[in-house]
């Protein structure tokens, strides 16, 4: 595959890496403005729709062992652009289901292979970490946060001129040019072969990695509670629209981008331990302002503080797992990607149950228990 050099120094793929981390951020942001719209046309509750949001992480984990093997024999940027391909199609799919069930098959196969892709292009991030010999991994999660915030940004323009379906369609249409930019684009060395150490298809954090994966796990169970949760929130919680949904998410997104782009230089100024329990208080500081937040408007204002917590968290513990890997990047973002998506497991039913039987307010302001946990968490990370 072709690649082209950054800034005339020899080619590390962070071009390909921006646009794969792009798209994964646009797919998840489209959908994630839209569940308000397709949880009121299935007619689900709190409840039943935390379950239904399961079904992505369950297949999210159930395949991750497959990719961390793939990526570590074939090299993870091939294994990305395979896994972007497979992760665009069932997209639009997600707004035609008809009942709840064929809603969770879809998000199944949603969720498998774009949490795939998830872990595959991060275990590529550690790659173009190591042929650049600097800090990428926060630069890239910001380019992710820029996809969300754009496609969710989007979404509030189109949602009350779009049905999900077109509005759904029309973001594949477009996901399929951005990956066959980045295919041009790829650098893609690190295939070990079939002689190769094999990763594990059950990948488990040890020694080391447990405090980065614990780290990890919650910031993803409050992350994905404000994706999911968040937009439904604001329309049945606090009385907004679709559109006021859609730009709390934008709030939050545009917010992950800039503490992001600026979080290589405040990681490597700082530190991991000091930038994780600083951004441990905000994030808690901005849980409890969601939970007591009366309107829509403050309910963006809260999310600021919050994902200003929440930001550093992901790139932070997966730069810390290709640094504390003894084999491939592979298995060692594995297995904190395992553990992070055993947060998402959770985090939906907890959010849906909790938010049935004491309102998603108060849901919200349990995530603030997270941020002391991780502020605790934080001084391991040595």
């Amino acid at each position: 595959m072709a690649a082209r050099t950054e800034a005339g120094a020899r080619p590390t793929g962070l071009r390909a890496a921006l646009l794969l981390f792009g798209l994964n951020g646009a797919l998840y942001g489209s959908w994630a403005a839209r569940i308000p719209d397709i949880k009121f046309s299935l007619g689900l509750d709190e409840a039943t729709l935390g379950l239904v949001l399961l079904a992505a992480a369950c297949g999210a984990v159930s395949s991750f062992g497959l990719a961390a093997r793939a990526a570590d024999r074939f090299g993870a940027g091939r294994v990305t652009l395979v896994l972007a391909g497979l992760a665009i199609p069932p997209l639009p799919m997600l707004a035609l289901a008809p009942s709840a069930w064929t809603l969770a098959a879809t998000l199944f196969v949603f969720g498998a292979v774009a949490g795939s892709m998830d872990l595959s292009m991060n275990a590529y991030a550690t790659e173009v970490e190591k042929r650049a010999a600097r800090s990428r991994m926060s630069l890239l999660h910001g380019t992710w946060s820029i996809g969300f915030a754009l496609a969710a940004a989007v979404a509030g323009v189109v949602a009350d001129r779009l049905a999900p379906a077109p509005h759904l369609g029309m973001i594949a249409v477009v996901g399929v040019g951005v990956l066959a930019v980045a295919v041009a684009l790829i650098v893609a060395p690190g295939a070990q072969g079939a002689g190769g150490p094999r990763a594990a298809l059950f990948a488990i954090p040890r020694g080391p990695l447990v405090p980065v994966a614990a780290l990890v796990a919650i910031a993803f169970l409050a992350e994905g509670a404000v994706m999911d949760w968040a937009a439904v929130h604001v329309r049945e919680g606090l009385g907004g629209t679709t559109a006021e949904g859609a730009r709390v998410l934008t709030a939050f997104a545009l917010t992950m981008v800039a503490v992001r782009l600026a979080g290589d230089a405040v990681m490597d100024r700082l530190g991991p331990v000091t930038t994780a329990r600083i951004a441990a208080g905000l994030a808690t500081v901005g849980a409890l302002g969601m939970a007591f937040a009366p309107t829509p408007i403050w309910a963006a204002v809260a999310m600021v503080p919050l994902a200003l917590g929440l930001g550093p968290m992901a790139p932070l513990g997966f730069s810390q797992a290709g640094k504390k890997a003894r084999g491939g990047s592979g298995e060692a973002v594995a297995a904190v990607a395992l553990t992070g998506y055993g947060g998402i497991l959770v985090g939906p039913v907890l959010m849906g149950f909790s938010g049935a039987a004491l309102g998603l307010g108060t849901s919200f302001g349990l995530i603030a228990l997270g941020g002391v946990a991780m502020f605790l968490l934080g001084r391991r990370l040595v």
